[in-house]
């Protein structure tokens, strides 16, 4: 069979031993936060599977080389933060789902937390580069949930700390965010 997302991913992760999800994860939590319907996904599969599928399915890289023209091959389209507010367009058919942008900054992310904007970053964290979702803030700490709960020592990924300091050193170099914005419809 050609064509077949799936297919892709598999040959990925046996070359390389692990199957990258972090980001459309992150996104499928940032989505459900942000009231867009999760039943628009198959019944019984999960959104952030099927959101891997759209990222993979070959049929969609034309359209990602016109966004971000890169080799895919070298750069796996979940690990491109770009392809995200296209991913989200074919899925709600609506451009004002998920914007990205450049610029990231501990007061930023607080005042997109304000503003009920959920805030998807990148950053080098234990477990290596990783897409996490940051939920809110508490004075210089964000608060954030991290899709990968394996790499804590107490095996638990939600409403983690993350310091001013580790923002600064791991998250902010990258330089970028997605912004998820609510669905006013629901």
């Amino acid at each position: 069979q050609t064509n077949n997302a799936q297919v892709y991913l598999f040959e990925d992760y046996f070359q390389k031993k692990k199957m990258i999800a972090c980001g459309p994860t992150v996104l499928a939590m940032a989505l459900d936060i942000s009231a867009w319907p999760l039943n628009v996904f198959p019944n019984g599969e999960q959104p952030e599977d099927s959101i891997l599928m759209i990222l993979h399915n070959p049929a969609n890289l034309e359209l990602f080389k016109k966004i971000r023209d890169i080799d895919y091959d070298i750069y796996p389209p979940n690990e491109v933060p770009q392809l995200y507010p296209a991913v989200t367009e074919m899925i709600y058919q609506d451009k004002n789902v998920c914007h990205f942008k450049w610029g990231l900054t501990l007061d930023m992310c607080k005042y997109l937390i304000d503003n009920d904007i959920c805030v998807m970053v990148s950053g080098d964290f234990p477990a290596g580069g990783h897409y996490v979702l940051i939920v809110g803030y508490e004075d210089n700490e964000l608060i954030f949930n991290d899709p990968y709960n394996l790499q804590w020592p107490d095996n638990n990924g939600y409403n983690r700390r993350m310091s001013k300091e580790f923002f600064e050193t791991n998250v902010k170099p990258r330089g970028y965010r997605l912004e998820i914005y609510k669905n006013r419809g629901a």
